[in-house]
């Protein structure tokens, strides 16, 4: 058997073995639905609820399950576990955690509306590979980022990351551009590496979220502060004005020689 044949019949099995998985994945959800029950997966890494009065682990990893007020919904396990493991290393546990897998039946989008309804959830991180539901999507993140913070890691954006994607989960990636446009729509908070998403939902944690853009910068020297203006500016946010009562007050609790101004 030639090479080049022997990949035409792989390649057909593939094919022709990908089809019924589909099919028996929908036999599965329909009989569920006709016992009044809901599949969550496959293909998922599990959940858990860090909450005492459920306190359930219900998946394969091996980071430790502490309380916290961070939930986590990731499309990959993988990356939800590294996303915990930054948390448990510098002390913060979480609220909430759901690796969704396939979405046959239970939706990425039921579980971000799900944590936004959940008072003791400060702040939402979501791993996204594509977005099965834009639509829906997009009216669940407006809704839940009214109340809290929503920030999102959305991977595939390269060709060549599309292609990874698709051999992942099996679903092809939407447009980036129409991604950028849904989040900002919706409020969405989008973030390209796990380290910064992290930090923000890390102050969001601590911290009641800004009602407006306009900042005031503290610091002990003139360097940083620039820095500091510049990327608030960038950010589209604005440095706030000083009342004069406020500079009076500030002048008495600093040193002389200190300049008191944003």
């Amino acid at each position: 058997m030639s090479v080049r044949f022997g990949h035409e019949l792989a390649l057909g099995l593939v094919a022709h073995l990908a089809q019924p998985v589909v099919l028996v994945e929908e036999q599965i959800v329909e009989i569920a639905h006709s016992h009044g029950m809901r599949v969550y997966g496959p293909n998922s890494q599990g959940i858990q609820n860090s909450d005492p009065a459920v306190s359930v682990y219900a998946n394969f990893t091996f980071v430790p399950m502490s309380p916290g007020n961070i939930s986590i919904v990731a499309q990959s396990g993988g990356v939800g576990e590294t996303l915990k493991l930054h948390l448990y290393k510098i002390g913060k546990g979480i609220r909430m955690y759901s690796s969704f897998g396939n979405e046959a039946d239970v939706s990425m989008n039921e579980i971000i509306d799900y944590y936004g309804q959940d008072e003791e959830t400060k702040v939402i991180m979501a791993h996204i590979e594509t977005l099965k539901d834009p639509a829906g999507f997009l009216e669940v993140a407006s809704r839940v980022t009214a109340n809290k913070p929503l920030l999102a890691l959305k991977t595939g954006r390269t060709a060549e990351g599309a292609v990874a994607v698709a051999s992942h989960t099996g679903a092809l990636m939407e447009q980036d551009t129409l991604t950028d446009v849904i989040f900002r729509k919706s409020g969405v908070l989008r973030f390209h590496s796990q380290e910064e998403m992290i930090e923000a939902a890390i102050a969001f944690s601590n911290q009641p979220v800004p009602p407006g853009e306009r900042v005031v910068i503290v610091t002990n020297t003139g360097g940083p502060a620039i820095i500091a203006v510049d990327e608030c500016v960038a950010a589209g946010l604005k440095l706030a004005e000083l009342g004069d009562q406020t500079k009076e007050a500030l002048k008495r609790l600093v040193f002389q020689e200190a300049i008191v101004s944003n």
